[in-house]
């Protein structure tokens, strides 16, 4: 790709108002997913599944499983129709090379146990294998601090299994810290 068709791109890019981020070769578009996105953030989210079926393969369905992959799409459809939830995609020209899913949580003034806060939730974030080490990760983790300084929310929340090293090197990389453990007896 030339100088002047990608500094085309980010000029078309900058017009439009959208997030971008450069990295080395990488002309990288961080965006809300559009209904059009759909199938490729499948594909993400099966490479995640993959991961869990492979390291858990008692908890987690296969991720070709029919009733599995038959409500995902509506279930990507409603998150990017809720204004509560974001939904980001890392673009490079026309293939999607990474997702983050993220949801605003409200607990309540009468909750029995905890205290009345709001925080995002980070529920899902890939990166394409065959581009780890390329700061996608990092620039959709940069979205989603900035929605939740948008909302004025203070606290973000993530959690990883145990099996995804990769995962919460990254987390802790970031500044998280690991606040609570779940635990499993299988009988």
């Amino acid at each position: 790709m030339g100088i002047e068709n990608i500094l085309g791109s980010l000029m078309s890019v900058l017009d439009k108002g959208v997030l971008f981020s450069v990295n080395r070769d990488l002309c990288m578009i961080i965006r809300k997913a559009e209904e059009k996105d759909i199938p490729a953030v499948i594909e993400l989210f099966q490479q995640v599944q993959r991961s869990h079926v492979k390291a858990m393969f008692d908890v987690f369905r296969g991720e070709d499983d029919p009733s599995r992959l038959a409500t995902l799409g509506s279930q990507i459809l409603g998150w990017i129709q809720k204004p509560t939830v974001l939904l980001s995609v890392a673009e490079e020209g026309d293939s999607l090379r990474g997702a983050l899913c993220a949801y605003r949580v409200d607990i309540p003034d009468d909750h029995p146990v905890l205290k009345k806060r709001s925080f995002i939730k980070i529920d899902t974030l890939v990166v394409r294998e065959d581009s780890y080490g390329m700061g996608i990760g990092r620039r959709l983790m940069e979205e989603v601090l900035q929605w939740a300084a948008s909302q004025r929310l203070r606290d973000i929340e993530v959690s990883s299994y145990v099996f995804n090293q990769r995962a919460r090197e990254f987390y802790d990389h970031l500044g998280f810290v690991e606040e609570r453990v779940t635990m499993r007896l299988s009988l």
